[in-house]
């Protein structure tokens, strides 16, 4: 009897071409379309799961509020002293951390000659975030006015001969960093891109020389 329900069946479907065509057409499609779908959401996902304490940490967003209520923004910024007052305020905030889009521009080394757009980190960056070292200590790394880290792929264009752990490259007018670390791949699937971490323990020395502001 299956047999048989199976001829019937191809019989309509050969005798129907246009029909079976358009309707196996339409659910692959429909089904390649919801294959993508969940892929792009699963990936949306794994976003910044390698950092250890990632469900428990929070990115500060200042809210602004226009004139009479029009053109309210948020800001993914907040200012600096706000990292201690959450510290010394609120007993939940276990430790924070502040980074500043300003390194960017042009950098040096005896090899070759980069411009990059990367930030300026605190020393408890690595308490934050997940991101592993090669070289180099991460409690340490940062606490230098004046040190860099630079991430893997960096540090082999700007020194292809060899280690560029302890060496310095100049940075525009700003001067000579050091070099205090150098990362493991950094992960693709994260929003925390960089190509070099500066100490912030230098940018209060650049804003007493009017090179940077330390607001």
């Amino acid at each position: 009897m299956l047999r048989n329900y199976l001829t019937i069946a191809i019989r309509n479907l050969w005798k129907h071409k246009l029909f079976t065509g358009l309707n196996i057409f339409g659910l692959s499609l429909s089904m390649s379309i919801c294959l993508v779908l969940i892929l792009l959401v699963y990936d949306h996902f794994q976003y910044d799961r390698f950092h250890p304490n990632g469900d428990t940490t929070y990115r500060i967003t200042t809210y602004t509020e226009g004139q009479e209520g029009l053109f309210d923004e948020a800001y993914a910024t907040s200012s600096l002293p706000f990292k201690k007052h959450l510290i010394d305020n609120y007993s939940f905030v276990k430790t924070a951390t502040n980074l500043n889009g300003d390194f960017r521009g042009e950098i040096r080394s005896p090899h070759k000659i980069l411009n990059i757009q990367s930030l300026y980190a605190d020393k408890d960056f690595f308490k934050v975030f997940g991101f592993k070292l090669d070289e180099g200590d991460p409690s340490t790394a940062l606490a230098d006015p004046y040190s860099v880290i630079l991430s893997h792929e960096l540090a082999n264009k700007l020194f292809p001969n060899g280690s560029a752990f302890g060496k310095t490259i100049e940075f525009e007018d700003h001067g000579s960093y050091k070099i205090t670390g150098i990362t493991s791949k950094i992960e693709d699937n994260t929003h925390l891109e960089f190509e070099a971490l500066a100490s912030f323990a230098t940018i209060p020395i650049l804003a007493e020389k009017e090179i940077l502001s330390d607001r």
